[in-house]
This record gives C-alpha cells, structure tokens and sequence, in this order.
C-alpha cells in the first residue's frame, strides 16, 4: 500500500515508505521515556485550563479599564491645575494699577439775596 504525504497529497517514493524495524523490533527499552511521560502527567493538573486563561485575560482588561480611567483623570487634573496656576501667576505679575487723584471741583457756597428790612412800599 502506497504512502500518501498529507500536505501534498502525492505518493512517496518506495524508499521513503516505513520500514519494519530492525532485529524484528523485539520492543526495545522504553524505560527512559516512560519516567518522561510520567513527569508530563505529574506537571498535566497543574497547567492552566481556558478558563484559567479566560478569567486571567478579563482581570488584565479590567485593570487596563481601571488604568486608563486614572490617567484620563489624572491629565484633566493637570491641566485643571496647571490652568488654575497660571492664571494666579499672570494676576500676580501684573503691575498694580494707579488710581489717578480723585478730581476735586469746589462750588462756592450760594450766596441768599439780602432781604430788605424794611418792605418795599410803605
């Protein structure tokens, strides 16, 4: 039976086939890949599952959310400042304003008509 290589879908050449091992293939020693397999199954209940994975992922998003939400606030804040010092540094650095001299327009006194003793006519 042919051999079919699954990527290319042709068939390989006969000297490419799988062969009978040598000496029949009497089992060999497989003693040193199973203690490999066995510490692969020992360290197996210890990986993380997709849920593990799941649950790791959403609490990275919600930190990053949280993340984002201080910084956000943080900028406004600096500006707000930085906005708040500046105007308090421009007031600051004004010269002060001269009031001019108040200006001053004495009125004399109004003068009464000099009443006649006497009336007019007698």
């Amino acid at each position: 039976m042919p051999v079919v290589d699954f990527k290319t879908g042709q068939e390989l050449p006969p000297d490419l086939e799988p062969q009978e091992p040598p000496n029949g293939g009497d089992g060999g020693n497989i003693g040193p890949m199973e203690a490999r397999i066995a510490s692969i199954e020992a360290t197996l209940p210890h990986l993380a599952t997709k849920a593990d994975i799941a649950d790791v992922r959403g609490d990275i998003q919600r930190g990053i959310g949280e993340t984002h939400k201080w910084m956000i606030a943080t900028v406004i804040g600096l500006f707000v400042g930085f906005g708040g010092l500046f105007l308090a540094m421009s007031n600051a650095l004004k010269p002060p304003s001269v009031n001019p001299a108040p200006i001053i327009i004495n009125v004399p006194a109004a003068t009464q008509p000099a009443v006649p003793s006497v009336p007019p006519g007698k």
